[in-house]
């Protein structure tokens, strides 16, 4: 008897489990595109400012360790990224992003993800020029 109630007590408990892992396996799935997170979070506001942000530092810092970045375009990338963190600190400063503001950063954000994709696809990078390697100009 006191085995059956250890039994019991032990499947309710891992049901209780599945169920609150259930919601949180949930929030990991993503919903494609760049810098775009989790679907259920709304697609606004500071959440999707800075999950963007991080996802573009991400794609910089995944650009240099490739090569595909000189150090001058990844300079001028993380220069552009310092200047989206201090539009998004300036809008914060009253507590709150209005819907103005929030269009200016996601607006530069937009302009640094082009950034992104010109610089790291142009065919330049540390170890090569855009004939091969340096010195060589078939």
């Amino acid at each position: 008897m006191h085995t059956r109630r250890i039994a019991l007590m032990a499947l309710g408990a891992l049901t209780l489990a599945g169920l609150l892992a259930a919601p949180a396996s949930a929030q990991t799935v993503y919903g494609g595109g760049y810098g775009y997170g989790p679907r259920h979070l709304p697609p606004w506001g500071e959440g999707r400012i800075d999950r963007r942000q991080e996802f573009q530092q991400r794609r910089i810092q995944e650009g240099i360790a490739s090569g595909a970045l000189t150090r001058r375009e990844a300079g001028y990338l993380w220069r552009e990224q310092a200047t989206i963190r201090h539009l998004e600190q300036q809008a914060l400063a009253d507590g709150r992003l209005s819907r103005r503001e929030r269009f200016e950063i996601e607006r530069a954000q937009d302009r640094a993800a082009q950034d992104i994709a010109r610089l790291t696809h142009n065919g330049f990078g540390r170890s090569r020029g855009p004939y091969g390697s340096y010195g060589s100009y078939r």
